[in-house]
């Protein structure tokens, strides 16, 4: 069976908060993650992205 990677999606404003989070996810074994502080252009983001998986906060 082969496994694919999820791509996650973090946005928040908090800088330190994000990077904790991002930690957490590689440490678990998420290779694509990206990291978003600014919403300001949020919904072309996501687009572009094509995210499977959006962490909020």
């Amino acid at each position: 069976m082969v496994r694919s990677s999820l791509a996650v999606l973090v946005i928040d404003e908090n800088r330190i908060r994000a990077s904790i989070i991002e930690a957490g996810l590689r440490e678990a074994g998420h290779e694509r993650v990206t990291v978003i502080h600014d919403v300001a252009g949020i919904a072309r983001r996501i687009a572009e992205i094509e995210p499977d998986v959006i962490v909020i906060d």
